[in-house]
C-alpha cells in the first residue's frame, strides 16, 4: 500500500518507543558507516574507485541513509494513540477473535500501530493491513467484508477483547 504521507499514523506507545530507539539505533550506524568510510581512504594506498572497504562503506550509507529518511519520515506524521478501551468496538489495541465465514475457522489476533516493532509474538497485525481495515470499527456479532489482495472475504467478529 502506498502510504499518504499527509494523514497522521498511529502508533501505541511501546512501538513509538521502538520506532524512536531504531531511528536512533540508524543514526548510530551511519556515523559509525562515515567513521569506516573515512578510515578506507587513509589505509590504502590505491585510488578510491579501487577501494573496495571504501565502495561498502558508500552502498551501506546509502542503504542506512534510506532507511532513516524512511522511518523519520514516518516519524513526523505519528501520533500516539491509547489503546482502546471499548471492547463492543474494535479498535487499535483490541484483542480479536473473528470467523472466516467461508471455512468456519477463528483466529485472535491484537490490532496494532501502523509499525509493529515492540511485539515479535507474530499475533499482532498493523491496524493498517488489510484485514484489519476490514474489520475496524466493527461491533462483536458483526460481519464484515472486502477484500484482501485478490480475494473476497467475509469475516464474523466473535469477540472483542480490551
Amino acid at each position: 500500500m502506498v502510504m499518504d504521507m499527509k494523514d497522521e499514523i498511529y502508533f501505541l506507545k511501546q512501538d513509538l518507543e521502538a520506532l524512536d530507539a531504531r531511528i536512533q539505533e540508524l543514526r548510530d550506524k551511519l556515523e559509525e558507516t562515515l567513521k569506516e568510510g573515512g578510515e578506507s581512504t587513509r589505509q590504502s594506498s590505491e585510488t578510491w574507485h579501487d577501494n573496495f572497504p571504501f565502495e561498502e562503506a558508500q552502498r551501506q550509507f546509502s542503504l542506512l541513509a534510506g532507511q532513516l529518511q524512511k522511518l523519520v519520515d514516518i516519524r513526523k506524521k505519528a501520533k500516539e494513540v491509547e489503546i482502546s478501551t471499548d471492547k463492543n468496538k474494535v479498535g487499535i489495541g483490541s484483542i480479536v477473535t473473528i470467523e472466516n465465514s467461508v471455512t468456519g475457522k477463528t483466529k485472535t489476533f491484537k490490532i496494532g500501530s501502523f509499525l509493529i516493532l515492540a511485539d515479535d509474538s507474530g499475533k499482532t497485525i498493523s491496524y493498517d493491513s488489510p484485514l484489519a481495515r476490514i474489520i475496524m470499527g466493527a461491533m462483536a456479532g458483526e460481519t464484515r467484508s472486502g477484500n484482501i489482495g485478490k480475494n473476497d472475504v467475509k469475516f464474523k467478529i466473535v469477540r472483542i477483547l480490551i
